[in-house]
């Protein structure tokens, strides 16, 4: 019995040694730059560096890796570490004083050094791959129609950093579909006065431009200046070669068939440069 009291004595004493140091042992212990870093930093930037250097690469990602913003990267050193270099092209190397920022689109690669208390040189590191896409793609909609009431809308897109994802395409706000390579064309029936179409194209990197608001009115296009056949500012439409237009109608049809199914484009490109000079409603 007094053995149990003597052991359960020795654990009580034990436990209470333990729990008396705890807080001193605590306060022995100083956060590292990373911690203090990532308590005062709410957007969590990415870190690439090492034990010896922290390498914070700061910047709004998109999307496939891709960042949709300027980047800063910031180096911070541990109190052992003394001068630190850095290259973009693995060659030349500057002293690295203050966050850079990498704001030109395109994929960039960087690597870097330090100099340790007594002058000696580490390895190098990297390549490390930065990848930026801050333009947003352009786009130009146009609308042909192929029947009385049916519109073929083609988007002229373009994106030369990440290239096009997909196009989406929307009459009065309700959206139609997408078509996620090229040519990027959307069959529409319908259409009535007063409708308006337009279309959003998005790049891989997460990038969206829309395009200007088509508008039909009595199944014509008057969408813009270059698109409008209208007599001043009147929506009365002036046609002089009806019959003519009538006649190259059926052809028209036929040359547009073979645009989209043979990509054949100089008999419709013939036809419609005469139906601009005719005035056809066709064009």
């Amino acid at each position: 019995m007094k053995k149990k009291i003597l052991v359960g004595s020795i654990i009580a004493v034990v436990l209470l040694i333990l729990v008396s140091i705890a807080p001193s042992i605590n306060a022995n212990v100083s956060k590292t730059d990373s911690d203090i870093l990532l308590d005062l930093n709410p957007y969590k930037p990415k870190n690439i560096g090492n034990d010896n250097v922290i390498v914070w690469i700061n910047g709004t990602m998109g999307e496939n890796g891709w960042y949709v913003s300027e980047v800063i990267i910031t180096f911070v050193a541990n109190g052992t570490i003394g001068d630190i270099f850095v290259s973009f092209n693995g060659v030349n190397y500057d002293l690295y004083n203050v966050p850079i920022v990498v704001d030109e689109d395109g994929v960039h690669e960087f690597y870097y050094f330090y100099m340790d208390s007594e002058g000696n040189m580490s390895e190098v590191f990297g390549p490390y791959e930065i990848k930026i896409d801050c333009t947003p793609p352009i786009i130009e909609l146009y609308a042909n129609r192929f029947d009385f009431n049916t519109w073929i809308f083609t988007a002229d897109v373009d994106d030369r950093t990440t290239g096009v994802s997909k196009v989406e395409f929307f009459v009065n706000d309700d959206f139609l579909g997408n078509v996620t390579q090229a040519p990027y064309l959307w069959e529409h029936n319908g259409a009535i006065s007063g409708d308006t179409a337009y279309a959003i194209v998005y790049d891989n990197a997460g990038n969206n431009a829309i395009s200007e608001i088509v508008e039909f009115y009595n199944n014509y296009l008057l969408n813009s200046d270059k698109n409008c056949r209208c007599k001043d500012d009147s929506i009365e439409l002036n046609h002089n070669f009806t019959y003519i237009c009538l006649f190259l109608a059926p052809f028209w049809a036929v040359f547009f068939l073979f645009r989209i199914k043979l990509r054949l484009d100089w008999p419709y490109d013939i036809l419609m440069a005469i139906g601009r000079i005719l005035n056809c409603p066709w064009v």
